[in-house]
């Protein structure tokens, strides 16, 4: 299944400007934006935390990079903060082509503010924003034993959703450049989307809307004292507008890494990552941050002892050095496979350090050979015995490298004798130089025999196949065939797949210019692989994606179904473009679709 974790922006309040005037002349480089932030009554707000970043179009979806350096500033006495250009040029013209810049303020006590800006409306003058007073909320933070905490503590408030938070768009992360280290982590911060005045006696204050009455999800990220902590602040608690915070003792985690025998000429750099999971519960989605991003070289032992005793992702990734580009495969060329070895430590606990070993080894396909053989036959998406077209058997060791366990070429039947296998080995099959799936063998399951036939995944350039498609609700069936004549997007998806319910929140959102723009000749179809539809609309109610376009369910079998089948459906979500002639035109990952792009092009 592919990963993915997306966040969902919010507006919890966005003011209208107070208008926009020319900044004054000054001898240092013109600022990219001068914030000018007040109260309702027109005082100005010193010490509010104000970030600004540029929005660029990723993959169909919206990235966020930096258009100034630093991103977050605090408003001085006079509520004024400079935004300062970015010192490097290719980064500065790169900043230069966002068509939309992200502005958000926060303040103890006011409202947090949300906009978005035309930069040409506004760059290199004073954009005035005023802050609303809300509804005061007071929290109570404590120790283990219940005392009260005596100095101010670096807590962050956010509001917590389904789906995901607003604490990606309040995360500071600092980079620095060295000829000779490349970039590395120098800043990490979070700013509060809530704005928290310190009380005195571990008491805060801040301000929400009149009407919140949703839950709020605390996160402590101070170093050297408590980082990793998280907590739910129950939706009775926020209209009582009264919370008590109890912190653990911390505890400690030491890693003991090795990339002593990775080839020093094949690889830039060796990282050890380690990050926060949070897991808000209640069906919220759960989200990982960065807590430590610190180059490794030889052998090191790294200790964190100021850990909350939560569940961590620790990973070892080598980032392989970049040789050219290759002109034919219209592709670059790397020195070696990307490593990246990952352990997801469960729970820690102040009682006693928990201690684990990250280290580079080679690859080693030893481990993935065996004594069995398997024979199997392919076919190609029209039905035809995949003749002489060659194969090639793949896996995914530990380190994340795709390794070529066996190669050959079918014989004229389509068939092939697999050898040298082993049981309990998920083994990946590529047919024809297709980069999709044809299958995946794993031998050894009594409880599920493997298939002997497969089939190469119908691709661009395919004719689609001209499936049944089952309706979530009855017995109402439809062929593909029926939508022939229009363009098709077509999406396969499962209610337990995460990444699947962020392609289905962007589908949400882009409908209805999809459906103004191209007026009836587009059909946009989603279709569940569930083993039971019984839980596909109430899924779909709840994400207000029920009635909006059409949607299938695959039929029993999940991945097996008649139309996962048909499409060779490995990995959801996986998405398709179907042209009028009933022509696949583009096969991928949803969140890399530009469909506008596709259906302009006319192909």
């Amino acid at each position: 299944m592919v990963c993915r974790i997306g966040a969902m922006w919010l507006v919890l309040a966005l003011t209208a400007p107070l208008g926009v005037q020319d900044a004054p002349s000054q001898e240092a480089p013109t600022p990219v934006l001068t914030v000018h932030v007040v109260d309702e009554a027109g005082n100005p707000v010193p010490n509010a935390a104000v970030g600004l970043y540029g929005l660029h179009d990723f993959g169909g979806g919206k990235g966020r990079t930096e258009v100034s350096e630093p991103a977050w500033l605090k408003t001085d006495a006079d509520g004024k903060v400079a935004f300062p250009p970015l010192s490097n040029q290719a980064r500065r013209e790169f900043a230069e082509k966002a068509k939309e810049w992200l502005l958000l303020v926060s303040a103890p006590n006011y409202l947090p503010v949300r906009e978005i800006l035309a930069p040409a409306t506004v760059q290199g003058r004073t954009h005035a924003v005023r802050l609303k007073r809300g509804r005061p909320m007071e929290i109570w933070v404590r120790n283990e034993t219940g005392k009260s905490l005596p100095e101010p503590l670096h807590l962050c408030l956010f509001e917590l959703q389904e789906d995901s938070t607003a604490v990606f768009e309040y995360m500071e992360t600092q980079y620095e450049f060295t000829e000779a280290r490349g970039f590395e982590v120098v800043k990490f911060q979070i700013h509060s989307q809530f704005g928290l005045e310190p009380l005195g006696e571990g008491r805060y204050r801040c301000s929400l809307p009149e009407d919140y009455n949703r839950p709020l999800l605390a996160i402590v990220h101070q170093p050297g004292f408590l980082r990793g902590f998280y907590t739910r602040i129950e939706p009775e608690a926020v209209r009582q507008g009264r919370a008590e915070l109890r912190l653990p003792k911390p505890a400690t985690l030491i890693v003991e890494v090795d990339v002593s025998r990775a080839p020093q000429d094949a690889y830039e750099r060796f990282s050890l990552q380690v990050r926060a999971i949070v897991e808000p519960g209640d069906g919220s989605t759960p989200f990982l941050y960065s807590l430590l991003d610190e180059r490794i070289e030889g052998q090191r032992t790294v200790t964190l002892d100021d850990l909350a005793p939560e569940s961590y992702s620790v990973a070892l990734e080598g980032t392989p050095k970049m040789l050219g580009f290759d002109m034919e495969k219209q592709d670059f060329k790397w020195a070696a496979e990307q490593f990246f070895k990952h352990v997801r430590c469960e729970k820690l606990t102040p009682d006693a350090p928990q201690r684990i070993q990250l280290a580079y080894a080679p690859p080693d396909l030893s481990q993935y050979r065996g004594n069995q053989q398997f024979t199997i036959t392919v076919t190609m998406p029209d039905g035809t015995p995949a003749a002489n077209q060659p194969y090639t058997l793949k896996v995914w060791d530990d380190g994340g490298r795709e390794l070529t366990v066996l190669e050959g070429t079918l014989d004229s039947a389509g068939r092939a004798t697999l050898t040298q296998l082993r049981e309990r080995v998920s083994y990946y099959l590529y047919v024809a130089n297709r980069s999709e799936i044809a299958g995946i063998l794993y031998l050894g399951d009594d409880l599920h025999p493997q298939p002997t036939h497969f089939q190469v995944p119908p691709g661009v350039g395919d004719p689609a196949p001209n499936v049944t498609l089952r309706a979530v609700e009855g017995n109402a069936t439809k062929q593909l065939s029926d939508y022939k004549g229009k363009w098709v997007y077509l999406d396969f998806w499962a209610t337990w797949c995460g990444p699947c319910r962020a392609a289905l929140e962007r589908l949400k959102a882009e409908l209805p210019a999809l459906k103004e723009r191209y007026q009836g000749s587009l059909v946009v179809i989603t279709v569940s692989i569930d083993d039971l539809p019984d839980p596909v609309k109430p899924y779909l109610e709840k994400l207000g994606l029920w009635g909006q376009c059409e949607h299938f369910w695959a039929g029993p079998g999940g991945w097996q179904s008649p139309v996962g089948r048909a499409f060779a459906v490995y990995s959801v979500p996986t998405a398709l473009v179907i042209n009028p002639d009933g022509i696949i035109v583009w096969r991928g990952y949803p969140m890399l679709l530009n469909l506008p792009q596709i259906l302009g092009s006319g192909r």
